[in-house]
């Protein structure tokens, strides 16, 4: 899968759980403190996610990044997709895995002071 397939499967996923929610997208870009334009492209794909980004879109719509994760992962069919036929999705699940480690890290210390 190509990033701009993950950009568009991302999107596409965010855009159903905002609609599920009964969610305007100027309301969710009004929350995001974006333009309605920016959510937009987002959910077009036209726009690269960065982790944080998708983070906060997650954390507004009030689902955890591991389900949103197994819902991408579920809908793909990722399971057939090993790492010797995909390495550049192995290394950015990886990499995703070590920034999600390193978000909760943060959270906890946060949740802690």
């Amino acid at each position: 899968m190509k990033d701009g397939e993950i950009n568009k499967k991302i999107g596409e996923e965010l855009r159903m759980i905002r609609l599920s929610k009964n969610l305007s997208q100027e309301v969710l870009a009004d929350e995001l403190k974006v333009s309605v334009s920016t959510l937009s492209n987002l959910e077009r794909g036209h726009t690269e996610f960065t982790l944080s980004r998708l983070y906060e879109i997650l954390f507004v719509l009030n689902i955890s990044i591991f389900d949103f994760l197994r819902r991408i992962h579920e809908d793909d069919g990722f399971d057939n997709i090993s790492v010797k036929e995909d390495p550049l999705l192995y290394t950015k699940t990886k990499q995703l895995e070590k920034e999600i480690q390193q978000i909760k890290a943060t959270l906890e210390e946060l949740k802690n002071k």
